[in-house]
């Protein structure tokens, strides 16, 4: 036991059944606090854990919270509206709410439920699985989940099935009772939390999460700092990171994990972007959130703005994602940008850029230049201590992978051409880029054994041509000379390089691509003051899943 005040922990464990668990929810006394995360399982998990049940397998232990406090919680668990919580001592989930809520939507479904395909779940009586049913016509051997634990719905389901095949009826029923025998009988393991208050529950949490119980960072922080004001809940980071990602979406760039948001935030706070111990932050600055939340927000706009003036119009290009949070650190705390500093945070920028410095450094080094985000913004540097800003870029890509940050940078060159739509009209790259990723670029020839394999996954083999069935050669040869002279400049692809196309010389006409893209992208790279390649190429590296 621990002391808290006047509380006295009580921390037990037990084993309940499963019906005895959906009972108290549909009663309303077992409830899913607002400061979690909604419901995010896919269908295939719900028949996954469905099928663990159905095979006698371990689903894991849940953690609840038995209080007399009042907290926020969803008046709708899955499909079905659950009201308001009775007086007197209420449970809450603190882990296990996807497992539970999969549970109670499934088993629980019936006609005053929400329509949803998602929780009309039938157990095949011949093949012994669970399914959906996309057409929602169930044969006489799909039993319906939703009419297993409830006796009048299985006699109901029962009866159907008698009447529509008497001949395998006996058989049906069999299965159908051993599969409600199976359910109904099903143990599941719970620790229970007494006499506790909140912040005390949710500490025990994390040191449970700590030892392979897993929660998002935002999610634990929520919980940590969750209070109620008049029914109503107060603060909920999660729910402020979901807005503030609406917010990115708005802005193009709502590809961004909500990892990097919270680094964001965390930055804002003062604190270390890859700490863990959130209980000591909470301790320290959890009541300084919400205000650090609208400064981030503020910050993240800015540096949208920043990179939108730079030529990363969405997500897509992106380096790497922590330059959105270093230059969040730095739009934080400007007040004023100078000509003179924007100057270095685009160089900056473009160097990071093409040096994968994200992608080869550590935390420490990441720590240190947000430090220097933060110095030179407050005008109290004009250099970065953590960044040689004369290192060499990268060289030119061997392999095409859109994974990789060097990659993207050569197709942002590639857009600096400007391409053009077979119609002569200017393709709207960026927003394939944004609907249809790595699939916006095609490649100009297939590998028919023909092409040289290192040329044939060249990025040099990719073009913002758009996707027909006809070959580009053939719909270049049917365009007059003027228009094809253009569209090719366009695409970054040397005019007098046409003829190759139309001896089908892939080789020839790859490597003349290459040395033109090579030679251009250099005095790209040089206009943005990054220092050349040392060398011509190097591997491609998959590096766009940096912390």
């Amino acid at each position: 036991m621990e002391k808290n005040e006047n509380y006295t922990t009580d921390i037990k464990p037990e084993i309940v059944f499963i019906p005895d668990l959906l009972k108290e929810m549909r009663q309303g006394s077992l409830r899913v606090p607002r400061f979690q995360r909604p419901f995010v399982w896919s269908p295939e998990k719900i028949l996954n854990l469905l099928d663990s049940v159905l095979r006698r397998y371990p689903i894991g232990s849940l953690l609840l919270w038995d209080t007399p406090e009042k907290m926020a919680s969803t008046s709708r668990v899955g499909p079905i509206f659950i009201g308001d919580a009775p007086d007197g001592v209420v449970t809450y989930i603190l882990d296990g709410q996807q497992r539970l809520t999969s549970l109670f939507g499934v088993l629980m479904y019936n006609d005053d439920a929400e329509d949803n395909w998602v929780w009309k779940v039938w157990f095949d009586l011949e093949r012994k699985e669970f399914v959906h049913l996309k057409k929602n016509d169930p044969q006489t051997f799909h039993f319906p989940l939703g009419s297993l634990l409830n006796t009048y719905d299985f006699l109901q389901a029962s009866n159907d099935i008698l009447q529509q095949d008497p001949s395998r009826a006996k058989y049906y029923l069999r299965e159908a009772q051993e599969l409600a025998d199976v359910f109904k009988n099903f143990k599941v393991p719970i620790t229970r939390i007494q006499n506790t208050p909140l912040d005390q529950a949710v500490r025990i949490f994390s040191r449970l999460n700590s030892s392979g119980v897993k929660v998002s960072d935002d999610q634990m922080i929520s919980a940590l700092v969750y209070r109620e004001s008049s029914g109503e809940t107060a603060f909920s980071l999660s729910d402020e990171i979901d807005s503030m990602l609406d917010h990115l979406a708005s802005l193009d760039f709502g590809n961004i994990d909500r990892t990097f948001v919270l680094k964001a935030i965390l930055t804002q706070l003062g604190f270390d972007v890859y700490k863990t111990n959130w209980e000591k932050m909470v301790d320290r600055r959890g009541k300084d959130l919400p205000a650090a939340i609208e400064q981030t927000r503020i910050a993240l706009t800015e540096t949208i703005k920043f990179l939108k003036s730079v030529g990363i119009f969405n997500d897509s290009l992106l380096p790497y994602t922590m330059q959105l949070v270093v230059l969040s650190a730095f739009f934080g705390e400007c007040d004023v940008l100078t000509d003179d500093t924007r100057i270095l945070l685009e160089r900056w920028f473009w160097v990071s850029s093409y040096t994968g410095w994200f992608a080869t450094s550590n935390s420490t080094h990441t720590r240190r230049v947000i430090s220097d985000m933060k110095r030179i913004a407050k005008g109290k540097e004009n250099s970065f201590k953590s960044i040689d800003l004369d290192d060499s870029a990268a060289p030119f890509p061997l392999s095409h992978d859109f994974r990789s940050a060097r990659v993207r940078l050569l197709i942002l060159f590639l857009l600096s051409f400007e391409p053009l739509d077979l119609d002569g009209s200017i393709l709207p790259t960026w927003e394939l880029l944004a609907k249809n990723g790595h699939r916006s670029l095609r490649n100009i020839f297939k590998q028919d054994g023909t092409v040289e394999p290192k040329l044939f996954s060249n990025s040099v083999n990719r073009t913002f041509f758009p996707y027909t069935q006809r070959k580009i050669t053939e719909l270049l040869t049917d365009m007059g000379d003027e228009d094809r002279h253009l569209i090719l400049q366009s695409h970054g692809i040397p005019p007098e390089s046409f003829s190759l196309l139309q001896r089908q010389d892939a080789d020839a006409f790859l490597k003349a691509r290459l040395d033109f893209l090579q030679e251009k992208e250099l005095i790209f790279i040089q206009s943005k003051n990054v220092t050349a390649p040392i060398s011509e190429f190097g591997e491609t590296v998959n590096d766009s899943f940096e912390d």
